[in-house]
């Protein structure tokens, strides 16, 4: 809902928020595409990688299992220690994102052979992205196109503060400007 406040011209994308757990939709026409039965969208538990890592959903191999912040961080990792460590070069910290960085182009490369719209990376990760990230994912998942992706196909998210109370709140903020 946030990423739809800012960018009141996004029409159509697939949005990834990168949190503890892996959170997607797919948006058509400036709002949320549910499906038939209300779980269009649910990418986090398509399988990256058959009979890779275990799910808490119970299967193995799924996005959720290597694109979410559980998959990046380890033992009493935080976001902000992760970084810190990475920009400041460390061998470890560096080779663990760029595998992170390599599934999460992975699965934008499988979301994108389904689905040829923008893809937003946000949530809890969106922030800690700079341009060089994205020129990575660029790169990795281009490698894998069978058609030319364009560069904007792969956006990041929101960087407000407080960016999932922001979008809870949107629709009652809506609701009531509507109401007046």
């Amino acid at each position: 809902m946030t990423d739809l406040w800012q960018n009141p011209d996004l029409e159509n994308s697939v949005y990834l928020s990168i949190g503890k757990h892996l959170g997607s939709t797919v948006i058509i026409g400036g709002d949320f595409h549910t499906g038939d039965s209300g779980k269009s969208g649910i990418i986090e538990h398509m399988i990256l990688v058959p009979g890779g890592r275990p799910c808490y959903c119970g299967k193995k191999g799924c996005v959720e299992s290597y694109c979410s912040l559980t998959a990046l961080l380890e033992g009493r990792d935080t976001l902000d220690g992760f970084f810190m460590q990475k920009r400041a070069g460390s061998p470890e910290y560096e080779k663990r994102f760029h595998e992170f960085l390599d599934h999460l182009a992975d699965a934008v490369h499988n979301v994108r052979m389904v689905i040829d719209i923008p893809v937003i990376l946000g949530g809890p990760l969106s922030p800690y992205l700079e341009p060089q990230d994205f020129d990575y994912l660029a790169s990795s998942v281009k490698s894998q196109e069978i058609l030319p992706l364009s560069d904007k196909q792969i956006r990041q998210g929101s960087k407000l503060p407080h960016m999932i109370s922001v979008g809870a709140a949107l629709p009652y903020v809506r609701e009531f400007l509507a109401s007046i």
